[in-house]
């Protein structure tokens, strides 16, 4: 009788432990499309787990928990529940549990900004998945590494990785992370201005669809979109955003489907058709604040400001981009907070209110100087993680037992290329491009305005009566002259600028995405920056200043044909008395 009662028991648990796991199976499902849903799907699967003692239940449901969290943008929760989610599945040695686990969290990490530790998190993963030989697994974590390279502008490492999880992909037949990998290099290319790259492989992408994977296949029509927008081909832009649209709407992923709205407003924008672009923005907005996406909001409120800017519904616009400053500045959304201040310095400067403007200016450069400084780290440190993490302890020590005249060969080699790449690109005295690489820069960044109907600002500037330096102080002393000047025009431009010796005492910086006006807000900080420098330090007589000449015609021929028009105006600004910016 007793073993009848044993018998029962465990067929009673059995049966609680199978709804538990059907519960996270369900509840897994809802983290897109309704995360809020998932999370109580998960905390009821995590009660009943916890009051039958199922560790198993109550590790899935931590790490389903850890997922829903993150979509409604509550990283701190959703990291610490992760982390209890990881030591549970390694105290069972449930490898898939830990692979669905690192992979949360290196999503969490990535889309929080923490990036190095995304990176960490996914080579983890990976290495995990070749120890135990789980080729799925390693493909989709080189998926993961892919992405995390790219939000580091780590464009090469990026297609490694995503061409990596390609051929594992299809090697052995994973065809959902076949078109996944491809849609991941698309979005590389996309990243790049490069959209006719990307609409190649989102071509081949299309042909891999399946059951599998439906929502890839929705963001595959999706970036279609943009390519096509990219190259100017509006028709075809909009047929795919609606297509991409519907597709995530029958899904029921909403948080998706929002930014299919952002690109269909994107797209009439571009075309004028600015009330469509509104309801477009408007939607989006609604969705992406009902899922708590805040980064996303900030992003999408800059874009419908710049369409009220068109619009000149000017006070609205600035209510919607101080809001989206708000949000960028809560949840330190760095970029966006830069693109907001870059946006409201020039409704201010549209009102004349000169003050705010360069005030708000000012603090987009500020912005803008220390998210490049913390890319460079976070760059340096994803590097130095790769180095820690690819390398086995044969390959270290192989590593400290290489000669010192093989390290010192490697290091002439580099010295080497370095040197020809200077050579080739850079003001031997100045250190900026030379006019070589000017006319490179020149060439893509007008390509890239003409084909997206921007912007590009030229400036060309001179050193007023430089001939009297060299003259009356010497030739060395001309050379600190230009040295110093070099630096002031690097440091007081943004990272986008470009900026070259043209030549002699000459200079010329491009401004991308910027008009003549505003071009000359910076130049005319450029011109007093270059006027107050401590020029005495060289001789207690030497003075220097400069003049400026401006060109925003995208029309012309050709770049050097709006250098010549900025060089008139420099020859203007020289006429009516020097130290002065002329457009």
């Amino acid at each position: 009788m007793l073993e009848q009662v044993d018998l029962m028991t465990q067929a009673n648990s059995d049966g609680v432990f199978l709804a538990i796991d059907t519960l996270n199976d369900s509840a897994w499902s809802l983290r897109h499309s309704d995360p809020a849903q998932a999370l109580q799907a998960a905390e009821q699967s995590a009660a009943r787990s916890q009051q039958t003692n199922y560790l198993k239940g109550t590790a899935y449901s931590l790490v389903t928990q850890s997922f829903a969290h993150f979509r409604l943008a509550r990283y701190k929760p959703a990291l610490e529940l992760g982390r209890q989610a990881l030591d549970s599945f390694k105290t069972l040695q449930d490898s898939a549990g830990q692979q669905r686990t690192l992979n949360t969290l290196g999503i969490i990490y990535a889309e929080s900004g923490d990036l190095t530790g995304a990176l960490r998190v996914f080579l983890e993963t990976q290495k995990l998945c070749e120890t135990l030989g789980d080729t799925k697994g390693e493909a989709n974590a080189f998926n993961n590494l892919g992405i995390v390279y790219g939000y580091l502008g780590d464009y090469t490492n990026s297609l490694e990785s995503q061409l990596k999880s390609l051929a594992v992909a299809q090697r052995f037949g994973f065809q959902a992370i076949e078109m996944r990998s491809l849609v991941n290099i698309a979005s590389v290319y996309l990243e790049q201005d490069k959209p006719a790259e990307a609409l190649e492989y989102l071509q081949q992408s299309l042909k891999l669809r399946s059951d599998e994977d439906p929502h890839t296949y929705a963001i595959a029509i999706g970036h279609i979109a943009k390519a096509y927008r990219g190259l100017g081909n509006f028709e075809q832009a909009l047929a795919f955003g609606h297509e991409s649209l519907q597709l995530m709407e029958s899904l029921g992923d909403t948080a998706t489907a929002s930014y299919a709205l952002k690109e269909l407003g994107s797209i009439n924008f571009q075309l004028g058709h600015f009330e469509r672009a509104e309801e477009h923005f408007e939607r989006s907005l609604a969705i992406i604040h009902s899922v708590g996406d805040r980064k996303g909001e900030a992003e999408t409120k800059l874009l419908f400001a710049k369409l009220l800017v068109a619009q000149e519904k000017t006070a609205q616009a600035v209510d919607t981009v101080q809001s989206a400053l708000v949000l960028a500045d809560e949840i330190g959304a760095r970029s966006e907070s830069s693109e907001a201040h870059f946006v409201l310095s020039g409704l201010y400067k549209a009102k004349e209110q000169f003050v705010q403007a360069y005030e708000h200016l000012e603090k987009h450069l500020e912005v803008k100087e220390q998210l490049s400084n913390d890319m460079s780290i976070k760059r340096f440190e994803a590097l130095r993680v790769k180095f820690e993490t690819e390398q086995t302890e044969k390959e270290k020590e192989i590593y400290r037992l290489r000669t010192v005249e093989l390290a010192a060969a490697n290091t002439e080699l580099e010295r080497l290329s370095q040197e020809l790449f200077k050579q080739a690109n850079e003001d031997p005295l100045t250190g900026l491009f030379n006019r070589r690489r000017l006319e490179q820069e020149l060439s893509r960044e007008l390509e890239r305005a003409r084909r997206s109907a921007g912007t590009l600002s030229v400036m060309i500037c001179d050193i007023d009566n430089f001939k009297q330096v060299n003259d009356r102080f010497s030739h060395q002393t001309g050379d600190f002259v230009l040295q110093r000047v070099g630096k002031i025009l690097k440091r007081y431009v943004r990272g986008a600028d470009v900026v070259a010796r043209y030549g002699g005492e000459e200079f010329v910086i491009l401004f991308p995405e910027a008009s003549a006006t505003e071009a000359l807000i910076v130049c005319d900080r450029l011109r007093e920056h270059i006027a107050a420098a401590p020029w005495h330090e060289l001789h207690e007589d030497l003075k220097i200043t400069m003049s400026m000449g401006i060109c925003d015609d995208i029309s012309l021929v050709d770049g050097f044909a709006m250098i010549d028009q900025a060089d008139d105006k420099l020859y203007e600004a020289k006429r009516n008395g020097k130290n002065q910016v002329r457009i």
